[in-house]
Protein backbone atom coordinates (compact mmCIF):
# COMPACT_ATOMS: atom_id res chain seq x y z
CA UNK A 1 0.00 0.00 0.00
CA UNK A 2 2.86 2.34 0.79
CA UNK A 3 4.40 1.63 -2.60
CA UNK A 4 1.23 2.78 -4.33
CA UNK A 5 0.90 5.93 -2.24
CA UNK A 6 4.54 6.97 -2.49
CA UNK A 7 4.74 6.26 -6.23
CA UNK A 8 1.61 8.33 -6.84
CA UNK A 9 3.03 11.16 -4.72
CA UNK A 10 6.35 11.03 -6.57
CA UNK A 11 4.53 11.14 -9.89
CA UNK A 12 2.46 14.14 -8.81
CA UNK A 13 5.48 16.01 -7.44
CA UNK A 14 7.69 15.44 -10.48
CA UNK A 15 5.13 16.46 -13.10
CA UNK A 16 6.90 18.63 -15.66
CA UNK A 17 10.37 17.48 -14.61
CA UNK A 18 12.76 15.66 -16.90
CA UNK A 19 12.28 11.96 -17.59
CA UNK A 20 15.38 11.09 -15.56
CA UNK A 21 14.03 12.87 -12.48
CA UNK A 22 10.63 11.18 -12.85
CA UNK A 23 12.18 7.73 -13.19
CA UNK A 24 14.55 8.28 -10.26
CA UNK A 25 11.72 9.54 -8.04
CA UNK A 26 9.51 6.59 -8.97
CA UNK A 27 12.34 4.12 -8.25
CA UNK A 28 13.10 5.73 -4.89
CA UNK A 29 9.39 5.78 -3.97
CA UNK A 30 9.08 2.10 -4.89
CA UNK A 31 12.12 1.13 -2.81
CA UNK A 32 11.02 3.12 0.25
CA UNK A 33 7.41 1.94 -0.10
CA UNK A 34 8.51 -1.68 -0.34
CA UNK A 35 10.58 -1.30 2.83
CA UNK A 36 7.64 0.27 4.69
CA UNK A 37 5.24 -2.44 3.47
CA UNK A 38 7.57 -5.23 4.59
CA UNK A 39 7.88 -3.65 8.04
CA UNK A 40 4.13 -3.15 8.40
CA UNK A 41 2.86 -6.43 6.95
CA UNK A 42 5.74 -8.80 7.67
CA UNK A 43 7.80 -11.03 5.38
CA UNK A 44 6.59 -12.41 2.10
CA UNK A 45 4.67 -15.67 1.72
CA UNK A 46 7.90 -17.73 1.56
CA UNK A 47 8.06 -18.29 5.32
CA UNK A 48 4.54 -19.57 5.88
CA UNK A 49 3.68 -23.14 6.82
CA UNK A 50 0.64 -25.12 5.73
CA UNK A 51 -1.42 -27.26 8.03
CA UNK A 52 -3.88 -29.85 6.84
CA UNK A 53 -4.12 -32.31 3.94
CA UNK A 54 -1.40 -32.42 1.33
CA UNK A 55 -1.48 -33.47 -2.29
CA UNK A 56 -0.01 -36.87 -1.44
CA UNK A 57 -3.34 -37.72 0.19
CA UNK A 58 -5.22 -36.79 -2.98
CA UNK A 59 -6.73 -39.75 -4.82
CA UNK A 60 -7.32 -39.20 -8.52
CA UNK A 61 -10.03 -41.42 -9.95
CA UNK A 62 -9.91 -42.97 -13.38
CA UNK A 63 -12.21 -45.33 -15.25
CA UNK A 64 -9.30 -47.29 -16.72
CA UNK A 65 -6.93 -47.61 -13.78
CA UNK A 66 -3.83 -49.45 -14.89
CA UNK A 67 -5.02 -49.99 -18.47
CA UNK A 68 -2.74 -49.00 -21.32
CA UNK A 69 -3.86 -46.17 -23.56
CA UNK A 70 -4.24 -47.45 -27.09
CA UNK A 71 -3.09 -45.24 -29.86
CA UNK A 72 -5.31 -44.07 -32.68
CA UNK A 73 -3.20 -46.00 -35.20
CA UNK A 74 -3.75 -49.27 -33.31
CA UNK A 75 -7.51 -48.74 -33.37
CA UNK A 76 -7.49 -47.99 -37.10
CA UNK A 77 -5.45 -51.15 -37.76
CA UNK A 78 -7.98 -53.24 -35.83
CA UNK A 79 -10.90 -51.74 -37.74
CA UNK A 80 -9.18 -52.40 -41.08
CA UNK A 81 -8.42 -56.00 -40.07
CA UNK A 82 -12.07 -56.56 -39.14
CA UNK A 83 -13.21 -55.16 -42.50
CA UNK A 84 -10.77 -57.40 -44.38
CA UNK A 85 -12.12 -60.48 -42.54
CA UNK A 86 -15.69 -59.51 -43.47
CA UNK A 87 -14.77 -59.19 -47.14
CA UNK A 88 -13.20 -62.67 -47.15
CA UNK A 89 -16.19 -64.32 -45.51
Amino acid sequence: MAVLLLTAAASALTTGASAFVQIAAAAAATAVGSFIDSRLFGPSMGNTTQEGPRLDSLRVQSSTEGAAITSLRERIDRIEANEDERKLA
